[in-house]
This record gives structure tokens, sequence and C-alpha cells, in this order.
């Protein structure tokens, strides 16, 4: 009879596999040179900053001992995000990197900041309005106003 396991414990071996993965992908890419291709590390610290904030949500007490600061961790990572897709000039993945970091500003009562910043990126865009990233940084600013 197979084994069973529980959710924790198989979110904790897909983390592991996900983390040597991304180790990979990024020492490829830097030992590379391949800067068309730094977009993805661009994607995977915005990933690993979003999964910080769900975990902080999930396993508030369990998850302090992984980082002194599980917000300042987060902030980090996005903020990396953003300074790649800002090299690249990936005006999308800068929206949504600023979009996560404003989201986490605002529960840390830096508003204006916040405001500010998402409202820079989303003024650039003069179509897709329609798309999932445009319609949340647009609620977010107005929750933000």
């Amino acid at each position: 009879m197979p084994r069973a396991y529980s959710p924790e414990k198989l979110s904790a071996v897909a983390q592991r596999a996900a983390e040597k993965v991304r180790g990979r992908v990024v020492r490829w890419l830097r030992d590379t040179g391949n800067a068309g291709l730094l977009h993805v590390e661009a994607q995977i610290s915005l990933l690993n900053g979003q999964k910080v904030i769900i975990r902080l949500r999930r396993w508030k007490r369990s998850y302090q001992h992984l980082t002194p600061d599980p917000q300042a961790a987060a902030e980090e990572y996005f903020h990396k995000a953003i300074d790649i897709a800002r090299q690249q000039q990936a005006k999308s993945l800068e929206l949504r990197a600023v979009t996560s970091l404003s989201r986490l500003w605002q529960k840390q009562g830096k508003r204006e900041e916040a405001h500010k910043m998402l409202a820079e990126i989303y003024g650039w865009f003069t179509e897709g309005f329609d798309t999932a990233d445009l319609k949340e940084a647009k609620a977010l600013l107005e929750e933000l106003a």
C-alpha cells in the first residue's frame, strides 16, 4: 500500500526541488552571460517574494525560523525582480513585481510610497487595460488612493 504524506511534507519536498532548479537556472544564466534570458531570474525573484508572503499567511509561527524578517526577504526579492525587469525593459514583469511590492507596502502602512511607485509604472501603459495584471494594478491604485 502506498505511503501517504501530509500536505506540509509534500510542500517542503516540492520547495526544496524548486530551489535546486532555481539555483541551477540562475547559475547557468550568470555563467553563460545570456542577458536575453535574465528575465527568468526576475520572474524567479518575483515568485520567491510571493512565496514568502503566502507562507507568512499560512505558517506565521513556523516560518519565522527561516529568516529573521520574512517581509524584508520578500521585499528584497521584489526589488531584485524590479531591477532586472527594468534592465531588460520588461514592463509587464516590472508591473507584476511593483504590484506585489505595493501590496506588501500597503500592509506595512507605506501607502504613499506604494501608490507613487505603482502609479509610475501603470502610467507607462497605453493599451492592454483589459489584462489581468493591469486590472489588478488599477484596483490596487484605487485602494491606495
